[in-house]
């Protein structure tokens, strides 16, 4: 008798909790952010709770991002420092989905995980590594990083099909199911040929059935509808691979946006000069070159291959909203919406044509630090806008105050409930990314330091740095790192830096 009585209190006193992710999608790229982008559900999300208007991520390369969000510690701490590293399981284990799945919690994970890497030259062993993912059967769900039931989409190599089975994991198998994955992505790259010749822009004629997006949502509903132990609480993260690039919007979402329609960004001039972290000579080496910019063509030709991008990159993003109309309306068949805490988050943002540059790169410039984070859940405010500075390593520590559960490691996020009030203040958010000299030509571990009004990333390595005045110079092309004038400002700023808790690689526990 006590069990049930004790299982129907923690029934009605614990929320479920959804977290939809999206990759790459920036803070700006929203309908009610101002944009022009057609996101009509998260645009109702966000008039349904609290939108974060300033929230960065606290790393700007996915793997990294990701792991914080999961533990809720920044990357110099967990381990993984840029993409191409594995996250230790004893680590990933500690993260609130094991935290929360202790307490009682049906945790779940659907889409794109990426706490591993992907496409290592030799087998790791986990699930998400191509070379060793044949050894996982086809029924394998997990667990997985303390997700009890998961069902994956890795991240192809570019430019290829989705890994053709007995590599891959479940969205590998659907795509290539029936021996049609070759015909499938043939459909997916004949767009390309009917493009701007852009290596990495076309409307892909995929079926939209195939995409990852739609089989995402799949998978989560089937989950909430027939998986989902009804007499515990749930935590599931419905995890979105897109609208990173390549831009490659499938038909007839890629229709949605007219080119010459859409809004380009204001300052579309490479400015390297501003640029004092030793970024000169990564730009032209590393990930931040966009593969697309030719530097023969006139302006006029960059603004409508740009336009081109930005309608695709839309398109993507309103595909996904779409999908996630189907979550929402699910939750609100199932009875599940008055006592669901939503999320809705990215790991990292996009140039998309700002400062002359697409895609990502190593820069903590806003289009790539900024990404969305609404709320939306009982007793969240509705209609409101919160601009103090928080961060997605945040979400930890949100997570399982909302649970009523401690963390099982120290945080370096910090709750959000007190910034619900629209009154509470916070000074500042960090960020931080180390990145392999191989891929830059240079060795970077940066620090970022963002407030309300001023940036400030600094290199660890040569002590070089960048600072912006976020309100006289929001495309943030004049560094006043070395202004005399912005002594104080930086001295401030860097102290934040020394706030970070000093336990580098030292979350490992023995």
């Amino acid at each position: 008798m006590w069990t049930l009585l004790h299982d129907a209190i923690f029934m009605k006193k614990s929320p479920n909790i959804l977290i939809i992710s999206a990759n790459q999608h920036r803070a700006d790229c929203l309908g009610i952010a101002g944009r022009k982008v057609k996101s009509p559900n998260l645009d109702a999300l966000a008039r349904s709770g609290t939108r974060f208007g300033c929230c960065i991520s606290p790393s700007i390369a996915s793997q990294p991002s990701r792991s914080s969000i999961l533990t809720g510690l920044l990357c110099e701490t967990h381990g993984v420092h840029d993409d191409g590293l594995d996250l230790d399981p004893t680590i990933g284990e500690m993260g609130f989905a094991r935290t929360l799945a202790d307490a009682g919690y049906d945790t779940s994970l659907f889409g794109r995980a990426n706490f591993s890497n992907n496409h290592p030259k030799t087998p790791s062993g986990t699930p998400e590594c191509a070379l060793s993912s044949g050894k996982y059967s086809a029924d394998w769900t997990g667990p997985y990083m303390g997700f009890d039931h998961v069902q994956l989409a890795l991240t192809p190599k570019a430019g290829a099909a989705p890994d053709k089975p007995p590599r891959g994991q479940h969205y590998e198998r659907y795509f290539h199911a029936g021996g049609q994955g070759a015909q499938h992505f043939k459909h997916h790259l004949a767009g390309q040929k009917k493009s701007a010749k852009l290596r990495e822009c076309w409307n892909s004629e995929l079926p939209t059935f195939l995409h990852s997006t739609p089989w995402t949502t799949d998978r989560a509903i089937d989950w909430l509808r027939h998986g989902h132990d009804k007499s515990r609480p749930f935590c599931s993260w419905v995890s979105f691979p897109d609208p990173q690039h390549p831009y490659d919007c499938p038909k007839p979402w890629s229709l949605l946006h007219d080119p010459e329609e859409v809004d380009l960004p204001e300052h579309r001039t490479s400015n390297p000069k501003a640029l004092s972290c030793g970024y000169q000579a990564a730009l032209g080496k590393s990930r931040a070159t966009s593969k697309t910019r030719n530097e023969k063509l006139t302006p006029a030709q960059q603004n409508r291959q740009l336009k081109e991008i930005i309608a695709n990159a839309y398109g993507k993003i309103a595909f996904i909203d779409d999908q996630i109309g189907r979550l929402l309306h699910t939750l609100s068949e199932l009875g599940l919406a008055e006592n669901t805490h939503i999320f809705y988050i990215s790991d990292q943002g996009d140039w998309l044509g700002d400062n002359g540059h697409i895609a990502t790169g190593p820069t903590f410039h806003d289009s790539m630090l900024r990404v969305p984070l609404i709320w939306s859940g009982p007793d969240v405010p509705k209609k409101r806008v919160v601009y103090e500075p928080v961060s997605t390593l945040d979400l930890s520590p949100t997570l399982l105050e909302l649970a009523g559960v401690t963390p099982q490691i120290s945080q370096h996020g910090a709750r959000l409930q007190p910034l619900l009030d629209g009154k509470s203040k916070r000074e500042f958010a960090l960020s931080e990314w180390e990145l392999f000299s191989n891929v830059t030509m240079a060795k970077f571990s940066l620090r970022c330091v963002r407030t309300r009004t001023y940036r400030l990333t600094k290199n660890m390595v040569t002590m070089q740095g960048e600072l912006y005045d976020l309100l006289s110079d929001p495309n943030q092309t004049r560094n006043l790192f070395d202004d005399p004038s912005a002594a104080d400002i930086r001295l401030r700023l860097e102290s934040y830096l020394t706030l970070r808790t000093q336990d580098i690689e030292t979350a490992k526990v023995a």
